[in-house]
């Protein structure tokens, strides 16, 4: 993957998902982040990256023993976003939330919501910064906080923190 491919990281719900468009090489920096978009949200923010520069990751969620119908709603969202990525020709991963704590390096701890932007905010010294100042994470709240953490995993993953743009 090219340094400077975009990294498209959604964190998916039922009903809103947390979207965040990422560069990880050269400079990392957020681009756009969305806290709560729905279906055709996440749709209009994908149709605006081109599918030959960018990659989208997906949180894939895991059935339990008592899988409700919050995860069954999930989960077919997921499948509606990969449907849509195959269409249009899109490199996609998917990737477990476990695979995600484990790239982050996140052991146990009481919130791992919590452990993740804690590990986000190591890897991004500069942080949010401000309205007047902002940082490369600038604008992520809530529910982007996972989707740069999928972003954040995948690029330690695949060593895109030591490539330039």
């Amino acid at each position: 993957m090219a340094a400077n491919a975009i990294l498209i990281g959604i964190d998916p719900g039922p009903e809103t998902s947390g979207v965040v468009v990422y560069r990880a090489g050269g400079s990392p920096k957020v681009i756009e982040a969305h806290a709560k978009l729905d279906l055709e949200g996440v749709r209009k923010v994908l149709h605006g990256y081109p599918a030959w520069s960018s990659v989208a990751l997906i949180e894939r969620v895991s059935a339990g023993a008592v899988s409700g119908k919050h995860i069954l709603q999930t989960a077919e969202v997921v499948g509606r976003l990969m449907e849509y990525f195959e269409t249009r020709n899109f490199t996609y991963h998917t990737l477990y939330r476990r695979e995600v704590l484990k790239a982050l390096g996140v052991g146990s701890g009481a919130s791992k919501d919590a452990l993740v932007r804690q590990v986000v905010l190591e890897l991004h010294p500069e942080g949010t910064g401000t309205k007047k100042n902002p940082g490369p994470l600038y604008g992520v709240s809530t529910h982007a906080w996972q989707a740069l953490g999928l972003c954040c995993a995948h690029a330690l993953r695949n060593d895109l923190y030591t490539e330039t743009t």
